[in-house]
């Protein structure tokens, strides 16, 4: 969450308070932020600081309530409420001197004694919802990726390893039949020739085509793991 997004999501709990007093307490909120991160914290680590802005909006209007009632009155019903995090932020501080007055000139201030959440959880649902459809989609896409390459891997290596025992059953063939005298040497020497040209192409094949079969995996892997 940025300090942007944060910042609103305060003032929308806040909706009761004067705009002088919000405007008060969201100057002291930015100071302390350019603060810390002058200081070097990220906007992460100051947003976690800060506690949720639900909570923050909570010891606020608590806090204001309290400040509205200094001989501990209960109004709009409530006893004091403490926030969910562990900054110190007490909201009268801002105010250099005590609670702020109404316009009729009156000390209590008419704010609710807690924020109430707005109704998110349905839009949160939606993004969630879709990133459920992608990973389905993206385990369904690995699994058809991985049958493909298993017939690549198959076909690419297999016939570089079927040019190599060809080869060599050419050349076996030939010295048998010359073995035999059922073969002129001349002949016998073209076949042989042939057999280790076969035998050599399927060597010089079987290791691109072997670093290529592992390219793939590696990558279909990755992509998996996305999932």
């Amino acid at each position: 969450m940025t300090y942007i997004k944060w910042k609103d999501e305060v003032e929308g709990y806040l909706v009761n308070l004067p705009q002088e007093e919000k405007q008060k307490i969201f100057s002291y909120f930015s100071e302390m932020y350019a603060d810390k991160r002058d200081a070097g914290k990220s906007e992460e680590q100051i947003i976690e600081e800060f506690g949720a802005p639900y909570d923050v909006a909570k010891k606020i209007l608590a806090e204001s309530r309290d400040a509205a009632n200094p001989q501990g009155e209960q109004t709009d019903g409530g006893a004091n409420v403490s926030g969910g995090n562990n900054y110190n932020y007490n909201y009268y501080n801002y105010n250099y001197g005590g609670a702020p007055q109404n316009a009729a000139g009156g000390k209590e201030l008419p704010h609710e004694s807690a924020p109430t959440p707005p109704p998110a959880p349905a839009a949160e649902q939606k993004p969630q919802q879709q990133d459920k459809a992608s990973n389905v989609a993206r385990i369904i896409v690995s699994i058809i990726l991985t049958i493909v390459l298993v017939g690549l891997s198959i076909s690419l290596i297999g016939s570089a390893i079927a040019l190599i025992i060809e080869g060599f059953v050419e050349i076996g063939f030939t010295a048998g039949a010359l073995a035999a005298s059922e073969c002129g040497g001349a002949d016998g020497a073209v076949m042989i020739g042939v057999g280790m040209v076969i035998s050599g192409l399927g060597c010089i094949l079987l290791a691109p085509f072997n670093v290529l079969c592992k390219f793939l995996w590696r990558k279909l892997k990755a992509f998996t793991k996305g999932a």
